[in-house]
């Protein structure tokens, strides 16, 4: 790749990494590596978006009680009482 590029080898793997891929993995051909750095890479771009942390448990989460850690009780429209009731669950 260095020598089609006309880059060094460590120029060719910083421009490879501002894409979230492992130089070091790609060049071992480890695809379960590349796999795990991207998902990290990718999270990380998220969670700096979105200002918080991302849940990186794989685990069965009730969407009730996920979405109650994020809903704010002034956006709750008052006169729906199924948004009453899963308000009132929540505390």
């Amino acid at each position: 790749m260095e020598s089609k590029s006309g880059l060094s080898s460590l120029a060719l793997d910083e421009v490879i990494a501002a894409h979230g891929i492992d130089a070091a993995a790609l060049r071992l051909d480890d695809f379960s590596g590349h796999l795990a750095y991207r998902k990290e890479f990718l999270i990380g771009l998220i969670e700096r978006a979105m200002g918080k942390p991302v849940a990186r448990s794989q685990e069965m989460v009730n969407p009730k009680e996920l979405a109650a850690q994020y809903e704010d009780a002034a956006f709750l429209d008052e006169d729906d009482p199924d948004q009453q009731d899963d308000a009132a669950e929540a505390v």
